[in-house]
């Protein structure tokens, strides 16, 4: 479940931006950055891991803690209610009541609150050997009661020329975990039903509710 919940901190990257300008400081990315985050209503993106290609997949998200993790062995879906964790290889699902937590790392936490506990502390340029330019922002907690989950810093590599964010780094007390982020669509109307798990006949049922 832990790598479960580092992808959920993925979501406070996947934020597209309508403009740019040619120069931009720290607190002007910020700030676009927060306010985008906070006027969506839904998320959707691909992922994977910089140091295992293998483990990749994807997030479905929408406000009222309403989600979808995809990946190879694994789904989890959330409808606000109940989550179902599916495992694809033995055909077994576990249920449980999802409970809300104004602390616990969720993904309505992250639209909502996460940005609030976090400050922009460096802005640099990065440019790759095939000639792109990324923004390079780093963010670190306002004070040492704001660092949330163990997450020391993040830093979100963003194009130059849209602010699109294409890689996210999360520095924890458990280490350092990187993604990359591609697909990403925002606040496309998704179904309520689509956060509903309705197991096949065969599928083993562990219900924990």
């Amino acid at each position: 479940m832990k790598y479960i919940k580092v992808i959920l901190f993925v979501i406070i990257g996947c934020l597209v931006f309508s403009s740019a300008n040619a120069e931009l400081s720290k607190e002007s990315i910020y700030k676009q950055l927060k306010s985008t985050y906070k006027g969506m209503e839904s998320i959707s993106f691909n992922y994977s891991l910089s140091n295992n290609p293998n483990l990749m997949g994807s997030i479905q998200a929408k406000k009222g803690n309403k989600y979808i993790i995809t990946m190879a062995e694994r789904d989890i879906f959330c409808n606000g209610e109940t989550i179902w964790n599916v495992s694809k290889y033995d055909k077994k699902a576990i249920i449980s009541q999802y409970e809300e937590d104004d602390d616990a790392l969720s993904i309505e936490n992250i639209f909502f609150y996460f940005l609030d506990k976090y400050k922009p502390s460096k802005l640099t340029k990065e440019s790759t050997s095939k000639g792109s330019s990324h923004y390079v922002l780093t963010l670190i907690p306002r004070s040492s009661d704001n660092e949330y989950q163990g997450i020391q810093s993040i830093t979100l590599w963003l194009g130059h020329n849209d602010l699109e964010i294409t890689r996210v780094q999360l520095d924890s007390i458990n280490g350092v975990n990187e993604f990359f982020i591609s697909n990403i669509t925002r606040n496309k109307t998704i179904k309520d039903s689509l956060f509903n798990f309705t197991p096949p006949e065969d599928m083993e049922i562990i219900d924990f509710r």
